[in-house]
């Protein structure tokens, strides 16, 4: 960004006063291989001051900052630029820059222009007027008396030029234009109709006002930004350094120039290779999403000049969302290609006079699929530190430059925006004292700025990462605390990864994870794996420090720590002995269960609660088991077990045999522990088995009934008793006969048969006659019919002489 340096003070503080024409331009690294400078080479033609030690040289090299080498470009805004054939008046000043190649002439001198862009007031394509940034001039006389009167001495001729036309010109003229209002150097192209511009180019050119210099001078496009020409109309990409008012065309022998203005609402800047070919450089992810950008540490110190460029930064940041950030501090205090991207204030006199702040774009290209492209590879800043600089962020006096205003401009460089032609405008060319001019326009930084964006993040430039767009909500240079959790419920010893998601400039992280974290604390962005070796809710704090301020957040209770997994349960009480159907077991709580786990080996369970639930059984077993663990989100405790056997309710059955009066109740019931005899004459008994004797002959009913604690069966059945009429009834020990009647065998049946000597069985006939006689040796003792015939016998049995049994028995 420029201020004007006067006419007297250009003429005092040069060394050398020389017009002369650019005959040939090379760009060199310099010796340290810091930065590239274009060395041009001057043919004099007058010389108005000379206070070099000899005669004037045939020719000499004038150095300007920027130029190409290779697939490097370092473009330097706003420095003076210059190209073959450029005519004008030097203002010439010894340089301190070192440049050794073969190529160049040792003996030539080598100038830099005093007061940059301002050190060369170039002649127009008609050589009549003169311009330099902040002035035109009618070269002879005004201009050449103006320098004269201010060195005191006559210029020496020692060339000439060539005059541009023949002494009879054909004007072409412009009937209209369209579109009457675009952008510069993305590719637009203007439209032009009218008559004489001459069948094809040839020496014909579009000449626009020149934006670098407010338009007091014209500069003409590339040839390759020509796409079509013919007599009654040209088309003609609008040149990067193109400004808003009246554009000339030229047909090689006359010019015309449009009625009224274009106007041009903001620019890009442009690389122009050594082949004359335009591109359009982009940003990239630097860093892996954008670029870092780094105070010099005296800048840093300076509280009101860093504070006032933050304000620069973040209006751009959240006006197109451009991917800047702020690093740490460095001790780099050049403008290099170092990959350093540096604010810096100049040392001693390293800006040209009039120079207020200078942006250089560090551009590196390549051939990808057959096209050749460039993009930023480093931005580097340099304010003049000997200006009356106004640091804000109140106005500034009369007698002040606005520091803020400059930095948005010279950042809008580093946006890639070139200059425009309306002073209210951030990137017009210079800056008043006194004013200031901090907000971007819609309609024209702005919209620049997104279009650039937008090429940004179309990406794909040399492998390298795309730029990614920040966050509209998190702009801010002012740091926004945030991170998150990968859980928020974990088990002990389990890890959670917390990740920094903060916002705005951030480049200094403090982290404090709580109760029982392993790590507790820790700095830097992250990510972070923390275990806690401890149950609980925990609180997670981070502070994040950047270029303006702090900021913390605390998450209370953002982490719970679950309980370890449970202990086995202690036991399962219940029944020892289950039944068929279902059966209650119950378990106490466990310390940390959350639920319970249920199981039934044998049968199936239904849990009706936690630590209650009712297994159930379809069939008996002998062992059936039932199981139970706790559980929590950490896992589950050991299993506890208990053995049970598996009961049926009884089933209920007996067998009877009468004999000699008395009815012989066998029980066959399984599975009781208890029985219940209901006899017909309603006495009841609880023996397992029963002999009755009744009174009389009829249907006596008997009913047994067996219980368990599973329950209780019973059957009834139906006994015809006959009396009988032969012998007495005796039975003293519990004999049995059956089957009674019988038709070939049947048996008699003593339990206690070895407590009784000599026991005999006698059989005898209706008639009382003894029919048959058998010895008792054997608890049971089979007795067969033989040849007796069908019907009603008598039976005792004796020991000793002793009755111990009497009865009937039948044979049929």
């Amino acid at each position: 960004m420029l201020s004007p340096v006067s006419l007297q003070s250009r003429t005092k503080n040069a060394v050398a006063i020389v017009e002369g024409e650019v005959m040939a331009s090379k760009s060199y690294w310099n010796n340290s291989h810091t930065g590239i400078y274009t060395l041009h080479q001057i043919r004099p033609t007058k010389v108005f001051s000379w206070d070099m030690n000899g005669a004037v040289p045939p020719a000499f090299y004038m150095v300007t900052e920027g130029g190409t080498v290779g697939n490097t470009m370092q473009h330097v805004t706003a420095s003076l630029e210059l190209e073959k054939g450029d005519v004008g008046v030097f203002f010439c000043q010894t340089t301190q820059i070192t440049i050794e190649d073969e190529s160049i002439e040792p003996f030539w001198y080598m100038f830099e222009a005093f007061a940059g862009p301002q050190g060369c007031i170039k002649f127009d394509n008609s050589k009549q007027l003169a311009t330099d940034p902040f002035a035109t001039y009618n070269i002879n006389p005004d201009l050449y008396t103006q320098i004269t009167q201010l060195t005191g001495k006559t210029y020496t001729v020692v060339g000439d030029y060539k005059q541009p036309y023949p002494s009879i010109n054909v004007a072409p003229t412009i009937t209209s234009f369209s579109p009457d209002s675009l952008s510069a150097g993305t590719k637009s192209v203007l439209t032009i109709t009218g008559t004489g511009f001459g069948s094809s180019q040839g020496s014909g050119r579009v000449r626009f006002k020149d934006a670098n210099s407010g338009g007091s001078a014209l500069y003409d496009p590339e040839d390759v930004e020509y796409v079509s020409w013919t007599d009654t109309e040209i088309k003609v990409e609008v040149t990067s350094r193109a400004g808003t008012g009246k554009f000339t065309v030229d047909n090689g022998s006359g010019t015309v120039q449009s009625a009224t203005n274009l106007v041009i609402t903001f620019s890009q800047l442009n690389v122009v290779d050594g082949n004359n070919k335009v591109y359009q450089p982009i940003h990239i992810g630097e860093n892996g999403t954008g670029y870092t950008w780094q105070f010099y540490t005296d800048f840093d110190a300076n509280s009101a000049a860093k504070q006032s460029f933050l304000r620069a930064f973040q209006n751009w940041r959240c006006g197109t969302l451009i991917n800047w950030d702020i690093g740490t501090t460095t001790t780099v205090n050049t403008i290099a290609r170092d990959n350093v991207n540096v604010i810096r204030f100049d040392v001693g006199s390293e800006l040209p006079n009039g120079v207020l702040g200078r942006c250089s774009s560090w551009w590196s290209g390549c051939s990808q699929g057959g096209t050749f492209k460039w993009y930023v590879a480093e931005l580097d800043i340099v304010f003049d530190d000997g200006i009356n600089w106004n640091f804000g962020p109140g106005n500034p006096a009369f007698s002040q430059y606005d520091f803020e205003s400059v930095a948005v401009h010279e950042l809008g460089h580093g946006h890639q925006l070139g200059h425009v032609i309306k002073s209210t405008e951030i990137m017009h060319y210079s800056i008043a004292n006194g004013q200031k001019k901090r907000d971007l326009s819609n309609e024209g930084d702005l919209s620049g700025g997104n279009y650039v964006m937008d090429l940004n993040l179309k990406g794909g430039v040399c492998a390298k990462n795309v730029m990614v767009a920040l966050n509209p909500s998190f702009c801010s240079l002012i740091p926004v605390a945030g991170f998150s959790a990968s859980a928020t419920s974990i088990c002990p010893l389990n890890t959670v990864t917390f990740t920094d998601t903060s916002g705005g400039s951030t480049n200094s992280f403090t982290w404090d994870f709580g109760v029982g974290a392993l790590p507790a604390t820790a700095v830097g962005k992250g990510p972070h794996n923390v275990t806690y070796a401890s149950a609980g809710l925990k609180t997670v704090q981070l502070i994040v420090g950047g270029v303006i301020g702090n900021d913390t957040s605390t998450k209370v209770d953002l982490v719970e720590v679950m309980p370890d997994k449970p202990t086995k349960p202690v036991a399962i009480f219940g029944a020892d002995t289950a039944c068929v159907g279902s059966q209650q077991y119950q378990i106490a709580k466990v310390a940390n269960a959350l639920t319970y786990e249920w199981g039934v080996v044998g049968g199936t369970v239904n849990k009706t609660t936690d630590t209650l639930a009712f297994a159930s059984f379809a069939t008996k077993a002998a062992s059936a088991s039932i199981w139970v663990k706790a559980t929590n989100s950490c896992g589950s405790s050991d299993s506890v077990v208990k053995q049970v056997p598996v009961l049926d309710k009884p089933s209920v059955d007996f067998s009877f045999a009468i004999q000699n009066d008395t009815i012989f109740l066998t029980n066959t019931t399984t599975d009781a522990l208890s029985y219940l005899w209901k006899l017909g004459n309603g006495q009841t008994a609880t023996f397992q088995n029963l002999n009755v004797i009744p009174a009389q002959s009829g249907n006596y009913v008997v009913k047994l009934l067996a219980t368990n604690f599973c329950g209780t069966d019973s059957t009834e059945k139906t006994i015809n008793f006959i009396k009988s009429s032969i012998g007495e009834v005796v039975n003293k020990i519990g004999a049995l006969i059956y089957p009674n009647p019988f038709t070939a065998t049947s048996t008699i049946k003593v339990q206690d048969i070895y407590a009784y000597n000599n026991l005999i069985f006698e059989m005898y006939d209706i008639t009382g006659r003894k029919v048959q006689t058998t010895a008792l040796f054997d608890t049971e003792t089979t007795i067969a019919k033989g040849n007796l015939a069908t019907g009603m016998y008598v039976y005792k049995m004796q020991s000793n002489g002793e009755l111990l049994a009497a009865g009937r028995l039948v044979i049929e």
